[in-house]
């Protein structure tokens, strides 16, 4: 990754940081106000620099986004909204283990009569059982299952929802030590080709995952890579689903930089 393209990913997401508070309706006083100053915030959200981890913390505290958060919200089981509006709720307040306990409940899985509902069932309850326990086999299984209900099993074409599923199977079990990517490609591959038959915030999440997992393996320069295909993604779309946890990797980007070029 070049200066110019390390340049533009910083100034892309302080842009939408600056786009997000304007959209929660704060004034630069308001978000800034205990935790930097105005001309501080200004820096960030103009790109001319990184805020430190703590500060990003709060500011996206204040601003209500989600930070390190595995599971992407927006996906509804449409026969059951009220079972769904409780895992929603769940998932925004990032209570896993209260979320493994209200899906682990096989009166409310009956419920479920379409495959697209039992998708999303399982998807959510293989994101919830990972941050609860930490069992990446059985998460995984829960992952498998809900993948299992694609039609046709090797579609052209793909959900945003199933292409989530096979990126995040592949970062839990990556974190189990899982050496290939073959979620991982698969996934972005769709995204470049056209191939997703609906356009979801959740994509973005798809990028977050896979450069984080290629930053923990040591590969810098293809995590970078990644990164900026991501935020260019959200960028085209104007989401703001991973602006916190884009940041902290572009943060950790620059930090390995640095300590090459010393």
């Amino acid at each position: 990754m070049t200066n110019a393209d390390f340049s533009a990913m910083v100034s892309c997401l302080g842009h939408n940081l600056q786009r997000e508070r304007q959209r929660k309706g704060l004034s630069p006083a308001e978000l800034a106000t205990g935790l930097c100053s105005v001309d501080q915030l200004r820096t960030i959200e103009d790109g001319q620099t990184i805020p430190t981890p703590e500060l990003l913390t709060g500011l996206c505290r204040r601003l209500k986004l989600p930070l390190q958060q595995l599971t992407q919200t927006g996906y509804v089981m449409r026969r059951q909204l009220v079972f769904s509006r409780r895992v929603e709720t769940l998932v925004r307040r990032q209570q896993p283990v209260k979320l493994m306990a209200y899906l682990d409940n096989h009166d409310r899985l009956a419920t479920l009569r379409t495959d697209r509902d039992l998708q999303v069932y399982y998807y959510y309850y293989g994101c919830s059982v990972f941050q609860a326990t930490g069992d990446a086999g059985r998460a995984s299984r829960y992952f498998q299952t809900a993948l299992s209900l694609m039609t046709p099993q090797r579609p052209q074409q793909y959900q945003s929802l199933e292409l989530v599923t096979l990126a995040t199977q592949n970062y839990v079990e990556a974190l189990a030590g899982r050496a290939d990517d073959a979620g991982f490609t698969l996934a972005v591959k769709m995204i470049r080709e056209n191939r997703v038959l609906d356009v979801h915030d959740a994509l973005g999440t798809i990028y977050y995952l896979y450069a984080a997992i290629l930053f923990r393996r040591g590969q810098a320069n293809v995590a970078g890579q990644i990164l900026q295909e991501g935020v260019a993604w959200a960028a085209q779309h104007q989401s703001s689903a991973r602006l916190a946890d884009n940041f902290a990797l572009l943060a950790t980007y620059a930090v390995v930089v640095q300590a090459v070029s010393v």
